[in-house]
């Protein structure tokens, strides 16, 4: 997985852990107990996290390459039908205003 998204579910884990911590302080938690529960929000929200991303990165991977997978397809059957149409329709003939060669 990509270096950038473990930084961006740690920074998630910081932000849970901050408010996990404001919000113990607030509610007259002991200090220690408090810190000891933000820790462990930290924790299990970067994991968390972490798999979400590991997940979605792999899905998101295989739909990116299953749409191109598509799309160069289609590009080469038109392709194909274009210089088949190309074939059957002969020489182009140029002509006048009046219709004829």
């Amino acid at each position: 997985m990509s270096a950038v998204l473990v930084q961006i579910s740690i920074a998630f884990g910081m932000i849970m852990f901050f408010v996990s911590l404001g919000i113990g302080v607030s509610n007259d938690v002991p200090i220690l107990a408090a810190i000891f529960r933000a820790f462990v929000a930290l924790c299990v929200s970067s994991v968390a996290m972490t798999l979400f991303f590991k997940f979605f990165v792999s899905v998101i991977y295989r739909f990116v390459a299953e749409q191109v997978l598509m799309q160069s397809r289609l590009k080469a059957s038109e392709r194909v039908a274009a210089t088949a149409a190309g074939a059957r329709s002969g020489p182009a003939v140029a002509k006048n205003g009046n219709g004829t060669a």
